[in-house]
Order: structure tokens, then sequence, then C-alpha cells
């Protein structure tokens, strides 16, 4: 083979017509990253209070709740007619009071066995039939006390079962391996000669699924793709929040302070309601949050405590610390999404023992060739009693 002359150079030698392989590339020794390293639901709830240490992958609890005292009318009645028609009758008992609000009338309970058609006299008169028309739809109180008459027995007691609730913890791996030959390359960043940098990179990268899981996760075990091996999946809230679920895009999707107001106030009724709620919002929803006026909006007094930076509103319902959650974005598919969240109750699970953290050096002892870490360990969340919380969507 003959000698590579070199080629030949007609006139000034510039920086395209030499040897590019002799050029030093301009390569800045620091990589830019995109993504930050914090989420805001893994972090606000890892906020809310220490962690709950689960003794199984499916954490069980119960809650208790005093019956409503409220139903709704479930079959058109007449004026004359002697009973009215209670979609929770069960709710109902002989000697009892219902009010019927758009009437601003009253009847008493008399019925031996109580089913949807309830018997009613009206009151004070202690007889006589239902006075004004009740349409379907329309609510009803229930006085769940005995109207009581001197000297009458004790009624029969009553009382309400707790209910059983429970959410699934799953397990999680994140792998990272460097060879012994690239690691000891040299790299521009030096950072990239360990598995160092890999390792936050990947880090950030399982936070955020982690984050983004805490939305959408569907709560679930199944046996079948592992050969009857259990695999888990955490509820994300969105899965939760079935008590308070609004769609704005009934209404046009406008999120305004009035909005945010009425959603709190389904939120806070309740005594166990924490009394500052917090607030996470996709980009729809924030961007109309920070169009309001200046004075709707503080810097949160909790924002140290948090660890991630939020806002304050002030509504007539109660106060309400927001941030923006960058996975709720339309690349998700989530920018018209946004929830309300109970700091009371609302906590990060982990089953004892393996909480989420770093491993390294897994790799076999005849591996010589090679580094492997890994980011393992359990994570799951619980968020008792479903009035406190809400979650919105169709946010225009």
């Amino acid at each position: 083979m003959a000698v590579d002359q070199g080629t030949i150079i007609d006139g000034a030698a510039r920086s395209d017509n030499v040897n590019a392989n002799g050029l030093v590339i301009d390569m800045e020794s620091r990589i830019k990253e995109l993504e930050p390293d914090s989420y805001m639901m893994v972090a606000l709830t890892k906020a809310f209070g220490a962690k709950v240490a689960a003794d199984q992958l499916k954490h069980e609890y119960m809650e208790r709740r005093p019956i409503p005292n409220y139903s709704v009318c479930s079959a058109a009645v007449s004026a004359g007619d002697a009973a009215i028609s209670v979609k929770d009758y069960d709710r109902c008992k002989t000697d009892h009071l219902i009010y019927v609000p758009k009437n601003d009338e009253m009847y008493l309970i008399q019925d031996a066995a109580i089913d949807e058609s309830v018997a009613v006299v009206a009151w004070p008169a202690g007889s006589g039939t239902i006075v004004t028309a009740i349409a379907v739809g329309d609510p009803l109180v229930i006085m769940q006390v005995d109207a009581h008459a001197d000297g009458e027995a004790v009624p029969t007691a009553f009382t309400n079962q707790s209910t059983n609730k429970f959410d699934y913890i799953m397990q999680l791996d994140r792998a990272v391996k460097k060879t012994d030959i690239e690691a000891k390359s040299k790299h521009y960043d030096t950072r990239e000669d360990t598995l160092a940098f890999d390792r936050g990179v990947a880090w950030i990268e399982a936070m955020r699924d982690i984050n983004v899981l805490m939305y959408v996760g569907k709560a679930g075990r199944e046996i079948v793709t592992a050969s009857g091996r259990r695999r888990h999946c955490l509820g994300g809230v969105f899965e939760k929040f079935t008590e308070n679920d609004i769609d704005l895009s009934e209404s046009g999707g406008g999120f305004t302070e009035e909005t945010l107001s009425s959603i709190l106030a389904e939120t806070t009724f309740f005594s166990a309601s924490s009394k500052t709620k917090v607030g996470l919002f996709g980009t729809k929803a924030w961007r109309a949050i920070s169009a309001w006026p200046k004075a709707a909006l503080r810097i949160s007094p909790n924002a140290k405590e948090w660890g991630v930076r939020v806002s304050r509103i002030i509504t007539g319902f109660g106060d309400v610390d927001v941030g923006y959650d960058n996975v709720l974005n339309a690349d998700k598919g989530l920018d018209d999404r946004a929830v309300i969240l109970d700091q009371n109750k609302m906590r990060q699970l982990y089953l004892a023992g393996l909480p989420v953290r770093l491993y390294t050096g897994i790799q076999g002892s005849r591996d010589i060739h090679n580094t492997e870490d890994a980011i393992s360990g359990t994570v799951g969340i619980m968020t008792p009693l479903a009035e406190l919380y809400a979650q919105i969507s169709g946010v225009a």
C-alpha cells in the first residue's frame, strides 16, 4: 500500500481545508442539564409528614364517617301524598324529622318498616299529608335524632359501620452501568469519568416518573406477566380523588379566583380538613393564576418548610398554598389538570426497610469490567377521607 502523502493545499491554509482531526473541539466542560432535581408532588407529600412504614405491599386501613344527614327525593311526590320517596332511605328512622328546604316544610317520619317510600305526617300538626309537591332531586335534610315524646321508650339503637380501604405499594428499580474502558476514557466533563453523573441523572428520572405515577397510577396487583410473581403499581390521585371530581370543560374551562374558592368550599367543610390546603396545577391553570391580580398571590410562609417554591392564595373558604408542577404539561396531555391536597392525612408509603435508595457496586464479583449501580425501593401514597381532596380537569 502506498504511503499517504497528504493533500496539497493551494493557497492559504484555512480552517475548512486543514486536517480537522488536528483542531481542538470547542467543548464546555460542564454538560447542560434540562430537568430540575425536585418534583412537586414527591417533595410536598414528603413534607406533609413522616412516611408510613407498612408491613405489606398492600397497606390497609379503615375509615369511619358519621351517617350523612341529607338525601334527595328519588320520585316525584304530589301534594296530598302520605309518603316521601327518599333515595338514601336507610338514613331514616321512625320519629325522625325530614326538612324540605325548597318548600320550607317539615315532616315527621311515622313508618314502622322503612323503605324508599317513607311514610310521614305534617309537622308540627302531627297529622296530615304532603302540603307542597316535591320534585325528583330536591334536597332533603334528615334529622337523625328521635323527636322524642314524653315518657316514650328509648328508640332502637343504630350506628354506622367503618369502611375498609387499601393502597398498593410498588417496588421499582432503575439501573445504570459503565464499562472500565469507558470510565477511563478522557471526557470533557470529568463527572462522566465515573458513574456519579449517570447516577444523578437516573435519580432525577426516577423521581420524575414517581411524581407522574402519583397522579396517573392505576392501583393493581397481577401475577400473569411474571408467571406467578406479584407485580404492583401504586394508585395515583386521579384515581383516588373521586368525591370532588370537577370537569371545568362543561362550563367553558375558565379558571378564576371564584372557581378555586368554590372548589375549596367542597374540601374544607369537614373538621378533619387541614387549615391550609395545597394545590398543584398544570400549565393551563397556572397560566390563569399567573394572570390574576398581584394582590391575589403572595409568597407562602410554608415555602421553606415545603422545600419547593409555593405561593399562597387566601379565599373565603380557607388558604391554599399553590404551585406549578411541570409534569402536568401538554407533552403528557395533562396540562388541563390540577389537584387539591390535604396535608393532614395524605402520606407517602413504603415497605418497612425498603425506602427508595441507591445501591452501589451491584455487579457480580467476576464482572471486573463493569460497574453497576441501582436505584431501588418501594413507594406508594395514601389519601384517607376522599372528601378532603379534589381533582380538576378541562381547564381551558
